[in-house]
């Protein structure tokens, strides 16, 4: 993933759904200063969300630029499970 913001921070988490837990949890990150980037390598199959939530900041609106790719292991067919969420 990569991704940047006009103006403010911005939470960003990877929620895993069917084991009902967070797996990567940056909080809070400058991405209107630098861009912000990373992968996660998924144990095992399911659906991940990705959440960037600006719920604390609720005054400050901001405009949200992401890249966000999915590579499924090797002999598995591309059912793309990649779930964004924003949380306002």
């Amino acid at each position: 993933w990569k991704f940047r913001t006009d103006d403010f921070d911005i939470s960003f988490s990877i929620f895993f759904e069917d084991g009902n837990q967070t797996v990567v949890n940056t909080g809070r990150v400058d991405s209107h200063l630098k861009e912000q980037s990373g992968s996660y390598i998924a144990p095992v199959p399911g659906r991940y969300i990705m959440i960037f939530d600006n719920s604390d900041r609720t005054g400050n609106s901001k405009r949200l630029y992401h890249f966000i790719s999915e590579t499924p292991p090797d002999g598995m067919a591309n059912d793309s499970t990649l779930g964004v969420q924003i949380k306002n």
